[in-house]
């Protein structure tokens, strides 16, 4: 990594191989970091390479945030339909489907939550309280809530068209 950093730095890098980022202890606290600005700084990045850096993330962000809203728009919706489809024809399937839309719901809240106070070209994980329990759930983990939710709603399908 260390390398990596070295070499993405360019010619300044390469006449001082020595990298002094993160040698004293207060630069090993933990912080807040709300602004490219600040990246740049610690990392001794210039305003030129910062420019090419926010050239490449924001449209990486600005996308992120478009699918992660159309994403909580269907589950929105969807969950309005399950609720309708359990108080009409209540099954283990239509609860379980609801439960695994409201886990995915929750999940997607807390990937998307940030700090209000960050800039708008990127958004951190909130910071948690000490009573908060530790969020460990995953991209992966709601891909797997949707095949078993896809599950749970092809057998309720089946189920209620079935029924008279």
């Amino acid at each position: 990594m260390r390398k990596n950093i070295i070499m993405s730095l360019g010619s300044n890098a390469k006449e001082n191989q020595q990298l002094h980022c993160f040698n004293k202890a207060g630069e090993r606290e933990p912080m807040s970091v709300n602004s490219l600005t600040k990246v740049s700084e610690i990392l001794n990045v210039s305003a030129q390479q910062r420019k090419v850096v926010r050239a490449t993330i924001c449209p990486q962000v600005t996308q992120h945030q478009i699918w992660t809203g159309v994403l909580e728009v269907i589950l929105d919706k969807l969950k309005s339909e399950m609720e309708y489809l359990d108080s009409r024809f209540p099954s283990k399937e239509t609860k379980m489907a609801k439960q695994i839309v409201l886990s995915c719901l929750k999940v997607l809240d807390i990937a998307t939550s940030y700090n209000p106070d960050s800039s708008s070209w990127m958004r951190v994980a909130p910071t948690r309280d000490a009573n908060s329990p530790p969020t460990s759930h995953k991209w992966e983990d709601i891909l797997e809530m949707f095949i078993d939710l896809a599950d749970c709603l092809s057998t309720t399908t089946t189920t209620t068209t079935s029924k008279p």
